[in-house]
């Protein structure tokens, strides 16, 4: 491990030794995405601060492995979001988005275009 990976995992240790102060562990471990360190530390650290914190990251590979598989339904309902904004029709645009967040799917807006991923821990 890098003295930097090392001092991020000696901070979050020692906050968690101080009383159980979850919320600078919290803060030390979005510090270590921004860390000057290698990406592969990055995520280990993150992992392992993970184990403790129990919020499931490890999950967001697993569910990012199916996110290709778009219902037809919901993409029938996403290709009417898409009519309806280039219509300027924000109000059913709108709707839609909701409905679709209502069913566990987030719709994410780009210039390219709109698509859809199942919510984290949905699916």
């Amino acid at each position: 491990m890098s003295p930097a990976g090392r001092d991020i995992h000696d901070r979050f240790a020692a906050a968690l030794d101080d009383d159980l102060d979850a919320s600078t562990a919290l803060a030390i471990a979005r510090e270590a995405f921004r860390a000057p360190i290698p990406d592969d530390e990055k995520r280990w650290l993150v992992l392992d601060f993970d184990f403790v914190l129990g919020l499931d990251l490890d999950r967001v590979w697993e569910a990012s492995d199916g996110a290709g598989d778009i219902p037809a339904d919901v993409q029938e309902r996403l290709e009417a979001r898409t009519a309806a904004r280039a219509a300027r029709d924000y109000a059913t645009s709108d709707a839609i988005r909701d409905e679709l967040t209502a069913r566990g799917w987030d719709v994410i807006d780009s210039p390219e275009g709109s698509t859809v991923k199942p919510k984290v821990g949905t699916r």
